[in-house]
C-alpha cells in the first residue's frame, strides 16, 4: 500500500489506497462499485486479501459514545484525534456524524459560559484547532452559544484593578505606571477573544452585536485627557488591527465605529482643554488611520461658551436680543 494520499477519483477524499492501475480510490467508494473495473480508465479489479487485512477499521459506534461522554473541551479534543486516524476510510455518513457529535459537545460546554477571560481563551484555542483539523463544523446552536458566552463575558466593563499600597506587593506608582488608561488591557484581550472566534469562523452573524459591546466598553476606558490619550495610541493601534480581523471576517464594520468612537473622546477633549491640547493627539492617530482630522466638536463655530464668572454671564445676558413684541412696537 502507498504510504502518500491521494484524492479518490470518485468521491475526492483523501486515501492511500490505490487500484492495480495505479489510481486513487477509496475503500468506501471500492465497496459500493457495481462492476469490478476501474472508474478512471475502466481495467478490471483484482483486490488480494493482503491489502483488505492491512486498512484501518472505520468507525464504530463505540468511537462516537466516548465522543459524547467526554466531560471537557480539553478531553473532547484528545479522543477527537484519536478517531482522526480513522476519519480517511469511513463513509461520510461517519464523518458528519463525528463533527454533529463534536459540535453537540462543543455547544453543551459552551451554553455554561466562562468564568474567566482565561477559560474562554482556552475554549476559543481546542474549538479553532478542530476546526482547522475538520473535525468541528460550526453549527447555528454552536454559533448562537459563542455569542451569548461572549456577551455575557464582554457585559461586565473593563475597569482598572485597585492599585496596591505600598506595604504590599508593589507600590501605587508601579501600579498606576503600567498604563495610562488601565481597562484597556482588558478591553483588548476580550477584542483578541471575539477575533480568534471570527477568524476560525466559530461565528459570523453574530460578531457585530459582540463587538458594538466592546466599543461600548471603550468609550468607558479611554482616558479622560489628551496627554493620556496619546500615550494610549499604541494599545488603539492594536484594537484597530484586531477589528479589521473581525471585519474582514465577520462582514461588520466596526472600524467606522471605532473612528467615531475616539471622534467623540476629541470632541470633548477639544471643549475642555482646547484645540491646542488635542492637535498631537490629532496628528498621531490621522497618521494611523483613527482620525481624519475632522472631528465634530463639542462647541460648535459662533457658538458662546459657558461663562466662567458672574461678569460673564451678565455680559451674555446684555448681548440677549429683544422680544419680538418689543421690537413691533419700537418699529410701529
Amino acid at each position: 500500500m502507498n504510504t502518500l494520499r491521494e484524492d479518490c477519483c470518485v468521491c475526492l477524499r483523501r486515501t492511500r489506497r490505490r487500484t492495480p492501475c495505479q489510481h486513487p480510490l477509496c475503500r468506501y467508494c471500492f465497496k459500493r462499485l457495481r462492476r469490478r473495473e476501474c472508474p478512471y480508465c475502466r481495467s478490471e479489479l483484482v483486490m488480494t486479501v493482503q491489502e483488505i487485512q492491512h486498512r484501518p477499521t472505520p468507525l464504530s459506534p463505540e468511537d462516537l459514545e466516548l465522543l459524547r461522554n467526554c466531560d471537557s473541551l480539553d478531553q473532547l479534543h484528545e479522543v477527537a484525534l484519536t478517531l482522526s486516524g480513522k476519519m480517511p476510510t469511513s463513509s461520510p455518513s461517519d464523518r458528519r456524524n463525528v463533527m454533529a457529535a463534536v459540535a453537540k459537545r462543543c455547544c453543551c460546554f459552551t451554553s455554561l459560559g466562562w468564568r474567566s477571560q482565561l477559560d474562554a481563551t482556552a475554549a476559543a484555542r481546542v474549538m479553532s484547532g478542530l476546526v482547522e483539523d475538520g473535525l468541528l463544523e460550526p453549527s447555528q446552536s454552536l454559533q448562537s452559544a459563542i455569542v451569548d458566552a461572549l456577551l455575557q463575558l464582554c457585559s461586565h466593563p473593563a475597569r482598572p484593578s485597585r492599585p496596591v499600597s505600598a506595604c504590599g506587593r508593589r507600590p501605587v506608582s508601579a501600579s498606576l505606571a503600567q498604563s495610562k488608561a488601565p481597562g484597556l488591557p482588558c478591553w483588548l484581550q476580550k477584542l483578541g477573544l471575539l477575533a480568534t472566534f471570527a477568524g476560525s469562523r466559530l461565528i459570523t452573524d453574530g460578531a457585530n452585536s459582540v463587538a458594538s459591546l466592546l466599543l461600548d466598553d471603550l468609550r468607558r476606558c479611554l482616558p479622560d485627557t489628551a496627554r493620556e490619550l496619546l500615550a494610549s495610541t499604541e494599545e488603539l493601534g492594536r484594537g484597530a488591527a484586531l477589528l479589521l480581523e473581525v471585519d474582514s471576517a465577520s462582514g461588520a464594520n466596526s472600524s467606522s465605529s471605532l473612528r467615531r468612537v475616539l471622534a467623540e473622546a476629541l470632541g470633548r477633549m477639544e471643549s475642555l482643554e482646547g484645540p491646542g491640547s488635542v492637535a498631537e493627539v490629532k496628528t498621531v492617530l490621522k497618521a494611523m488611520g483613527l482620525a481624519r482630522g475632522d472631528e465634530p466638536s463639542l462647541v460648535k463655530p459662533g457658538e458662546r461658551r459657558r461663562p466662567k464668572s458672574a461678569a460673564g454671564i451678565g455680559a451674555v445676558r446684555k448681548t440677549r436680543p429683544a422680544p419680538l413684541s418689543a421690537r413691533i412696537a419700537g418699529g410701529v
